[in-house]
Formats: structure tokens, C-alpha cells, sequence
């Protein structure tokens, strides 16, 4: 377990890194995520490895105990979900909403809004 708990804190140290970076880049691009948007989370081909999840992990079980660590395996184990187990919608279609995994949340959740597409007259969409 300390081994993890170490690995967890490493992660979690190059996480805190990342958001500077992308942070960094959306300032300097203007490409901010839009406050209460959560169109990306109701993708269901954003995947997140193992170690990733370890400092959720370790959160969860810290701040909420054991019984509610659980309750998301047996919830990952059952019917999969259309969105991430930690995605809380404000909206009936989903695209509102926030994370409630926002401070430990993973790699792939942290570099959204690094990326615009350009619109027919060159703006960004």
C-alpha cells in the first residue's frame, strides 16, 4: 500500500504540473473551457489507465471511506455508463454538469480545451 500511496502522490505531482501547462496554453491560445460545460465528459471513448486513478482512488477512500469505493465498483462492474461514474449532470441532456472528481481527476480529463477547430471564416469553434 505505501508503495502505491507513493506512486500516487508522484502522479498526482506530475498532474499539478500538466494544469499548469495546459492552463498556461489555453490562456495564451484563448481557449478557455466554458464554466459548467461538460460536453466531454459524455464521451464513452475517453478511457483512463489504472494508475491514473490512483489518487481517486486514495481520495475516495479517504475522504468518503471504504462503502463508497465500493459502491462505484460494484456501479463499474454493473451496466457500464454512458459517462464517467464521476460526471454530475445539470442537465437532462447531459451537457451540462461538473466533475466531482475535479481535483484528482485524470490526465486524459485535464487536457480538454487544448484544442479548438477553426470555423469557415477562421474563428475559433
Amino acid at each position: 500500500m505505501n508503495l502505491n500511496k507513493e506512486i500516487s502522490k508522484h502522479i498526482e505531482s506530475i498532474f499539478e504540473e500538466s494544469a499548469k501547462t495546459f492552463s498556461s496554453y489555453q490562456l495564451t491560445k484563448e481557449l478557455p473551457c466554458l464554466s459548467g460545460c461538460g460536453a466531454c465528459c459524455l464521451s464513452q471513448e475517453i478511457s483512463a489507465s489504472t494508475s491514473e486513478m490512483l489518487p481517486s482512488a486514495f481520495r475516495l477512500l479517504n475522504d468518503e471511506g471504504i462503502e463508497r469505493v465500493e459502491e462505484l465498483l460494484d456501479e463499474l462492474e454493473g451496466t457500464p455508463s454512458k459517462t464517467c461514474v464521476f460526471y454530475h449532470r445539470n442537465s437532462e441532456d447531459g451537457t451540462k454538469g461538473y466533475c466531482m472528481n475535479y481535483s484528482t481527476r485524470p490526465a486524459v480529463c485535464r487536457s480538454f480545451g487544448v484544442a479548438a477547430y477553426r470555423d469557415k471564416n477562421g474563428g475559433k469553434t
